[in-house]
């Protein structure tokens, strides 16, 4: 059984970094994270999504005269739909879901705090989304949360959200690079 289970494709690979951040800290701090792109990938990929993900931006009128639009999710909202409307032909949107709330992750060992930063698809149908057997977001990274040695708590809070956007703004280089050069990824078929 063990061969079999490692004979499964794994998800994307794990990165970790030292951040140095200008204050001194009680312990260092490292920013674990995965690539959001692969990420990405890895979710249009997962054979039990495939039915489940919408390429097109639609609208829904609730009469023929187009006089009322209901919105049902992100593909039938008017933003999508502007979005796609400057894509070239053949292009399609993908819409980033991206979620966090503080957690321990390490109770009996030293009570370390993280924000654990998860990743989706908006293009995947919102039933489908709160089930979760079917695993439509991904951890993609453990945002840190240090502990400075400094005992103000006002200036304690700067460059802890210092610290928070540098590891977003890390882990999200990428996906910024993608918006504005336009990268070609599989769809859940593989074709490109």
């Amino acid at each position: 059984l063990q061969v079999h289970a490692e004979s499964l494709p794994g998800g994307p690979p794990w990165l970790c970094e030292h951040m140095k951040p200008d204050y001194p800290t009680r312990q260092s701090i490292h920013l674990f994270y995965r690539p959001a792109l692969k990420c990405l990938q890895s979710l249009l990929s997962h054979p039990l999504l495939a039915p489940h993900i919408s390429f097109v931006p639609w609208k829904v009128w609730t009469s023929a005269a187009h006089v009322c639009h209901t919105y049902e999710d992100w593909l039938s909202g008017d933003r999508a739909s502007a979005i796609q409307d400057k894509l070239p032909k053949g292009g399609t949107v993908l819409g980033v879901i991206l979620s966090s709330d503080k957690m321990n992750i390490s109770v009996m060992s030293g009570n370390r705090m993280v924000y654990p930063l998860l990743i989706s698809l908006a293009n995947i149908t919102p039933e489908i989304h709160s089930e979760i057997s079917m695993h439509t977001y991904l951890l993609l990274a453990l945002l840190p949360i240090p502990k400075f040695l400094h005992k103000d708590t006002h200036i304690r809070s700067l460059p802890h959200d210092w610290i928070i956007h540098q590891a977003l703004s890390r882990v999200l280089a990428l996906l910024k690079t993608a918006v504005h050069v336009r990268i070609m990824m599989n769809d859940p078929v593989g074709n490109l």
